[in-house]
């Protein structure tokens, strides 16, 4: 769930060749009250870095007159993906679950365990009108005044905190409970990703993990419903309102304090764009309106934090090695890959050790970025260029990669050198 102003375009292709199962799939949901269903359009929604997102456009008619609803349809990504294993039938009943609760969520309408319709699993939803505030700031908050960031960093605040004082027993999401410690049991999990994917000596990860199991606090005594990654861009807003939260991949029934480590971790930071907007909240006031609502006292977060520390460039790592070993063409997975020194320089400090730490080899080979690159531009960008210059740049920076990636490039004539310069 991107924002409203996500381009058409760049059809899933597998989705596209099965549009006539899901047409009668569609149409036996809709039920005998709707006769003619026409699937007229399917688009990319989503740019996000896990599940696949579909708006879906369609009409049928109904007590004589005809309709027109756009649905939206989520997937796991296709091939080996950045968060597995995926459960997206896990994600229908927890947001099947949150309706009508303090916690904004769209209205689920259908789940798909068969893949015979699309080839994964899937589920429908309600299509939201609204903007997610990450990576791109839209145009109207970018001269808001400051008490509009202020109020949407407390809306925000207010909704995270609703997250944790939701009944999950009541709303039957005990099958998300599995007993234990669950700060072990978090880290436990990140550490066994880490090394399924560790491309050789990794010192700084090392260095963190081995801190983290030294200073592990008790859990917290509340034990709630943990969103997993309740990040500003999972936040769907309209103006200075929620209308969803969004991304419950990473859902479990566990400690609160691993989603207040989390957000911290990336407010400090400035990550999600909301936090460094002018007007934006500290993260000290933050904390205080979440713990006002939530009831949860916030402890240990030095820990938590460094814990979502760990947590994030163990995720860049899988990006970058999904990427190197060919399992993605993502080229978004490649650049995460060169963000884990960057981060890890700012980590480092904040428990004590040296920021110089090598990270070690995590990020795709020249040759590797190059190739994704090439593919990229030529199967993605140039056809969907207009512009004839463009797309003759674009073919250009793909044969100068090529060159670097190869070693057949040369140097860079310097600038203040002798050299003559082409004219």
């Amino acid at each position: 769930m991107v924002s409203q102003h996500a381009a058409r375009g760049n059809v899933n292709g597998e989705l596209n060749e099965r549009r006539p199962a899901l047409q009668r799939w569609l149409s036996e949901r809709l039920g005998a009250r709707a006769s003619s269903v026409d699937l007229r359009n399917i688009w990319r929604l989503s740019a996000g870095h896990s599940n696949e997102t579909f708006a879906l456009e369609v009409s049928w008619s109904e007590a004589g007159a005809r309709r027109n609803q756009v649905f939206v349809l989520r997937t796991r990504p296709e091939g080996e993906g950045l968060l597995e294993p995926y459960d997206v039938l896990k994600q229908y009943r927890v947001m099947k679950a949150l309706e009508e609760s303090d916690v904004p969520a769209p209205k689920m309408y259908w789940a798909e365990s068969d893949e015979s319709v699309i080839g994964r699993p899937f589920f429908v939803m309600e299509k939201l009108d609204g903007v997610i505030v990450e990576f791109e700031i839209p145009d109207y908050l970018q001269s808001a005044p400051p008490e509009k960031i202020r109020r949407m960093c407390t809306r925000y605040a207010e909704v995270f905190a609703a997250i944790h004082r939701i009944d999950w027993k009541a709303r039957g999401l005990d099958f998300l409970s599995q007993g234990g410690n669950p700060v072990e049991r978090e880290l436990g999990w990140w550490e066994a990703e880490l090394r399924r994917v560790q491309p050789g000596p990794l010192p700084a990860f090392d260095v963190l993990n081995r801190w983290l199991r030294e200073h592990m606090p008790k859990p917290s005594p509340a034990v709630t419903l943990v969103h997993g990654d309740p990040k500003p861009g999972n936040i769907f807003f309209k103006d200075e309102e929620i209308v969803g939260v969004f991304d419950w991949e990473m859902t479990t029934v566990g400690d609160p304090m691993v989603d207040v480590g989390w957000v911290a971790f990336l407010w400090r930071g400035g990550v999600g764009g909301l936090s460094s907007l002018p007007g934006a909240l500290t993260l000290d006031e933050f904390l205080s309106i979440y713990q006002a609502r939530s009831g949860v006292t916030v402890h240990d977060l030095l820990f938590y934090e460094m814990l979502a520390g760990f947590k994030v460039v163990v995720i860049h790592l899988l990006a970058s090695m999904l990427f190197q070993k060919e399992k993605s063409a993502d080229l978004r997975f490649a650049w995460l890959g060169q963000l884990i020194p960057v981060l890890m320089r700012d980590i480092l400090p904040r428990i004590g050790a040296a920021a110089d730490t090598p990270v070690g080899n995590v990020v795709p080979s020249w040759a590797r970025i190059s190739a994704g690159v090439r593919n990229a531009m030529i199967g993605l960008i140039v056809p969907e260029t207009s512009s004839l210059v463009a797309r003759t740049q674009a073919l250009a920076i793909t044969g100068i990669l090529d060159s670097v990636a190869s070693g057949i490039a040369p140097e860079p004539v310097n600038a203040n050198s002798s050299q003559t310069k082409p004219g």
